[in-house]
């Protein structure tokens, strides 16, 4: 003879295995959230920092500027910047060239997508026309000048008050009209070159002004 089944317990069962399922999804999406919310990776990243751990710390703040970058929330760009800043310190501080390479291109990388979060993110601008600078007198050719005096302009374009940004221009100019006549200037490009250098002096005197109005503004505040 066929046993009864037990309805009223069945749907007991069936209740409570949906309710465990639907909490431990919830558990889940939870702690998916917490593990990927850019403030708290941003906490464990000055953590990790803070106790001297680069390594950790880039980490996490690569994923923080990923996690922003995808949600569109604002500030990817000093994420990203920041991730790179401390590439380069592990690339500076490794003995291991192919450890220094992987850490030096990740930082170019970084500061690459804090360009793409924020067209107008200084900061990355300048790290990366430096390094761009230092492979072009490092290695110097056509291309290389070339890439440099793209990056200027966008630089300037960005900061048309930043003095650096006109002197890498120069460079780049002076250098691809050097090469343009092996060896001897190109007099057709001189005059952006001195157009460029003024504008770099013209702004470093300005920068120098702003920086004595501000330390007299100080000594005021002081004496008040």
């Amino acid at each position: 003879m066929a046993r009864r089944v037990n309805t009223r317990f069945v749907v007991i069962l069936g209740g409570s295995l949906f309710a465990g399922a639907l909490l431990i999804l919830g558990i889940l999406y939870y702690k998916n959230r917490m593990d990927n919310n850019p403030v708290v990776l941003v906490k464990k990243a000055k953590e990790a920092e803070a106790k001297g751990d680069i390594a950790s710390a880039a980490w996490y703040y690569s994923r923080a500027a990923n996690e922003s970058a995808r949600t569109h929330t604002s500030g990817a760009d000093e994420l990203f910047t920041k991730a790179g800043d401390l590439a380069m310190v592990l690339s500076a501080g490794t003995s291991d060239p192919m450890k220094g390479g992987k850490f030096y291109d990740d930082a170019k990388r970084q500061w690459t997508a804090a360009i793409r979060e924020n067209t107008r993110c200084l900061p990355a601008h300048e790290k990366l026309i430096e390094e761009q600078y230092k492979v072009s007198v490092f290695a110097p050719s056509a291309a290389a000048w070339t890439q440099l005096e793209n990056s200027a302009k966008k630089l300037v374009e960005v900061d048309p008050k930043y003095a650096h940004g006109y002197t890498y221009l120069a460079v780049a100019r002076l250098s691809l009209a050097l090469q343009a006549k092996d060896g001897r200037a190109d007099p057709s490009k001189l005059p952006a070159v001195d157009a460029d250098i003024k504008k770099a002096m013209a702004n470093i005197e300005k920068a120098r002004e702003q920086l004595l109005n501000l330390a007299e503004g100080l000594e005021d505040s002081q004496r008040n």
